[in-house]
């Protein structure tokens, strides 16, 4: 169970599109513009989320797709909605994750590959509580050519 200072709100109702520029705006620094590819709906899709903790997890999801991809991989983001459920996915090249890990990735001090640096595992495992508190999900998989990390909105 989640325990904060005060109530959590989740009031912010976002143009999902617009509000993906803002956050990649404010990791330019470690992603370069030109890396980004977006892929989207022509129709506007609507979120209503606690900004911040959403904000924060596309930020350490955006910080683990640098950190682990091929230097000279963009980052695909596609964005889909069918029905009442809503999805951003995370795609780019690099290594895959071993399937035994895989289905732990999202659990506390879990790591997909072996680095020995500050972090602690911990980022994954806070998204998905957080999209748990969206009535949502983490979903990470392999691709053909790397990992694919969506947080699914329901």
């Amino acid at each position: 169970e989640l325990q904060t200072r005060e109530a959590l709100t989740f009031d912010n109702q976002i143009n999902v599109y617009d509000f993906l520029k803002e956050v990649f705006n404010n990791n330019s620094n470690i992603l370069h513009p030109n890396k980004l590819r977006f892929k989207s709906p022509q129709k506007a899709i609507y979120l209503t989320i606690n900004y911040a903790l959403i904000a924060e997890s596309i930020s350490e999801i955006i910080h683990n797709k640098v950190r682990f991809a091929n230097s000279d991989t963009d980052l695909i983001v596609n964005i889909s909605a069918e029905d009442s459920k809503c999805t951003i996915s995370f795609e780019n090249t690099g290594p895959v994750i071993p399937e035994e890990k895989l289905l732990r990735l999202a659990k506390p001090f879990e790591l997909g590959q072996e680095h020995y640096d500050k972090y602690t595992g911990l980022g994954l495992a806070l998204i998905s509580i957080i999209m748990k508190l969206h009535h949502g999900r983490l979903k990470i998989e392999n691709t053909l050519n790397g990992v694919k990390t969506s947080l699914i909105f329901e």
